[in-house]
């Protein structure tokens, strides 16, 4: 048994609703796994919590107004099953039909379109996309002999306008 089924069924299996085969399956798991028994111990704090809680007392008309209500209930359901059923709108049935068809084309056309293979880029081509930022001053990068050596005349310049 799986974790997920073990904590699924461990509700049931503390107030002893489960069948005898599972009931052994979920008891098997506990004993060999630490974290459902640990959520075995969670559960069974929190029940003896909500049992300690007392119930508020009932008032003293309760029952006879819970007895009305649900006899009301009890005839208005009568009522309604005995009315003729609702007509069903025979319009709806062309439009219902009409939208899990557009529905079905949608599903169709976009596994149709999901399906394509899509030019793969080399994976150098990749990279340079992901980082087109770096792209962008790659030129000014490759000419930074050429940028070097334009310092190196604008400082010139500087010095023989100093040197005048």
């Amino acid at each position: 048994m799986r974790c997920r089924a073990c904590t699924k069924h461990l509700p049931a299996w503390l107030d002893g609703e489960l069948a005898p085969k599972l009931a052994d399956e979920v008891a098997a798991h506990l004993q060999a796994c630490g974290a459902c028994a640990a959520e075995r111990r969670r559960l069974e704090a929190l029940l003896r919590v909500v049992d300690s809680v007392e119930a508020p007392p009932l008032s003293a008309g309760f029952d006879a107004a819970f007895r009305t209500k649900l006899a009301e209930a009890r005839v208005a359901a009568a009522a309604s099953s005995s009315a003729e059923p609702p007509r069903r709108a025979w319009w709806r049935l062309p439009a219902l039909g009409a939208a899990a068809a557009a529905l079905a084309v949608a599903v169709v056309v976009g596994v149709t379109l999901r399906s394509r293979t899509h030019p793969t880029l080399p994976e150098g081509e990749v990279a340079i996309a992901q980082n087109l930022e770096l792209l962008r001053d790659y030129e000014v990068v490759s000419n930074l002999d050429a940028l070097e050596d334009f310092a190196v005349v604008s400082d010139l310049d500087t010095l023989m306008e100093d040197a005048r």
